[in-house]
């Protein structure tokens, strides 16, 4: 693998000393990779969808 981006890791937080830290080729981020305007607008669209679907059930 020559590279890898991770938005979750086990053992967090990750302490300082932490390997993973350490390597170049790896991203880490702070839970944070799904964020973005886009995301947060489908995800209220699925919201309303879903309270749709049970109201004119």
């Amino acid at each position: 693998m020559a590279s890898a981006a991770l938005d979750v890791v086990e053992g967090e937080p990750l302490k300082p000393q932490d390997k993973l830290l350490s390597l170049e080729n790896l991203l880490i981020t702070p839970h944070m990779a799904w964020y973005s305007e886009e995301t947060i607008y489908e995800i209220q669209r699925k919201a309303a969808l879903n309270v749709l679907k049970v109201l004119i059930r």
